[in-house]
């Protein structure tokens, strides 16, 4: 399954993220922290319409990896991805985009700082899954 272009650019921004913070691995907060300061794609539209500031939250998210004890890991993107991946096939799409990210970080499964930010994450999951489906109505 491909990634969108968007995505790609993500991962890179993501191991820049990484790199400027002294980590030697680019984890799961990296890539959300990328995704949210990119501010593009239809995950970020969704923030926005729910009231929260992609900004805001980025910086937020900057500020609580800079503070935890142990940096984030490759092991914790990985699975992020895996997770966004498995949300792009259960949606039947032939690629991995940011929103299925957005999806991947609302599952139960993910207690980490990116999904602690997002507040009503069952929500958000409904909002996107909602602006899913109004793309292939369309």
């Amino acid at each position: 399954m491909l990634h969108t272009p968007r995505l790609t650019t993500i991962t890179h921004l993501a191991r820049r993220e990484a790199e400027l913070l002294g980590h030697p691995e680019v984890g799961a907060e990296h890539l959300t922290l990328a995704l949210l300061w990119e501010g593009q794609g239809a995950g970020v539209h969704v923030l926005e319409r729910m009231g929260l500031d992609p900004s805001h939250l980025a910086q937020s998210l900057r500020r609580r990896i800079v503070e935890q004890d142990d940096p984030p890991t490759a092991q914790s993107r990985a699975d992020l991805l895996h997770l966004a991946w498995t949300e792009a096939k259960l949606l039947e799409d032939h690629h991995v985009g940011t929103e299925h990210v957005l999806l991947a970080l609302t599952q139960e499964s993910r207690a980490d700082l990116a999904s602690q930010l997002l507040g009503d994450t069952r929500r958000l999951r409904r909002e996107l899954l909602a602006e899913i489906a109004s793309w292939r109505s369309a």
